[in-house]
């Protein structure tokens, strides 16, 4: 029965540990996949052009929500956060990870701020396309953003559910009293193989030293008797110590959160550190990378005496082409116009008008000129009379 119970035992606790080794690495997959959804739309963000003072806030609150998420999973989510929690973020002082005060009043009334905040990051980014920071909504490179931001969340529900989904009490339960019993049976059998050794052992000592009272006659040698209680040993006493660790261990690893999980405690105050370093060194490079202009998606607002010098000149370079094209039109118009004119009021035929008005339109199509509200004011050109088809 002692070997049936061991095979038993040795299956069980291998599930047990296999599953509670998965759990333990999903969870630590899922607080990297969460970093590197941060990292990502810090990157597309650096790709578009957006200034660092708005990379930064979504980047916050990225990390201060792997932040919340650490701590609020170490308590009962079902009593409530404590106020330690709150108090001990106020005592956040770094530029990309801290709250403000309208922020924390905001935390404070949501269940799961952990979480919730990945919205603000959806909203914000929604206010830079608003803005032109970032391509409209309808593009695919705003549908890209927003599949970081639920990533990070699918990322965060998995870490919630390592916590809030626990293995069923009666299989732990079941698992814990079948090591027991193994163990008692285990030193039971110790224990007669040790009685009845001893007393062979004696035997072949002292034929006198029997301990039954009967006269002896073994028919083995003392060393049979020395290998069978060395082996016996060694399987009651280490393979009920190996059970009993691996036991714990399971117990240990399948719950990374929570009171006595310390020696399976993930380090994620020592991950988002390194987390924080990455993000501000990733800011440094792409203020100035070397040998090119960092990219804009937002077009630059010419403001001053050099963006109006700018201007100014793009607008004589613009009345220069026009110029260029009307007398390009009005030669046009000229071979276009026949010697021979409508007999009526000197005019030109409505077919000869048709054929002018064809000629006109022949160079191309032409761009609206910049100067429309001063050509209201006045008298029609050559030009504009040609198009109307009055001469």
């Amino acid at each position: 029965i002692t070997t049936v119970m061991t095979v038993f035992v040795s299956l069980l606790l291998g599930f047990f540990i296999t599953n509670s080794v998965a759990r333990w690495t999903s969870c630590v997959e899922s607080f990297l996949g969460l970093f590197e959804a941060i990292r990502a739309l810090q990157m597309q963000l650096h790709a578009l052009g957006v200034s660092i003072a708005k990379i930064d806030r979504p980047v916050r609150y990225g990390l201060l929500s792997a932040w919340l998420l650490d701590h609020t999973l170490r308590e009962d989510r079902k009593a409530g956060l404590p106020h330690e929690i709150w108090d001990r973020i106020q005592t956040l002082k770094d530029p990309l990870l801290h709250v403000t005060e309208s922020e924390l009043e905001d935390l404070k009334k949501m269940a799961d701020p952990a979480i919730q905040i990945w919205v603000w990051v959806a909203s914000f980014l929604g206010s830079l396309a608003q803005e032109g920071e970032i391509p409209p909504m309808a593009s695919p490179i705003y549908g890209r953003l927003l599949q970081i931001v639920k990533s990070a969340q699918d990322s965060m529900k998995q870490i919630r559910a390592v916590r809030e989904v626990q293995v069923p009490y009666v299989y732990t339960h079941t698992l814990a009293a079948v090591v027991h019993v193994s163990n008692i049976l285990c030193a039971t059998s110790m224990g007669l193989t040790l009685g009845s050794c001893l007393g062979s052992i004696l035997v072949h000592i002292d034929p006198r030293l029997t301990l039954y009272g009967v006269q002896p006659q073994p028919n083995h040698s003392a060393d049979t008797d020395v290998q069978v209680l060395i082996i016996q040993g060694l399987k009651c006493f280490f393979a009920p110590v190996l059970y009993q660790a691996f036991l714990e261990i399971g117990f240990c690893v399948s719950t990374p959160f929570g009171a006595g999980a310390e020696s399976a405690k993930l380090p994620i105050d020592e991950l988002i550190s390194g987390w924080l370093e990455d993000v501000k060194h990733a800011n440094n490079m792409a203020v100035a990378p070397p040998g090119w202009e960092a990219p804009c998606f937002k077009p630059k607002d010419f403001s001053g005496a050099a963006g109006a010098a700018a201007s100014k000149s793009s607008k004589a370079k613009g009345v220069t082409v026009t110029s260029r094209r009307e007398s390009k039109m009005l030669e046009a118009l000229d071979v276009a116009r026949s010697p021979q004119e409508s007999p009526r009021q000197g005019r030109s035929s409505p077919r000869e008008a048709g054929g002018i008005r064809r000629a006109a339109t022949t160079e191309g199509s032409l761009e609206e000129e910049d100067s429309d509200a001063d050509s209201d004011a006045a008298p029609p050109s050559r030009l504009h009379r040609a198009r109307t088809g009055q001469f």
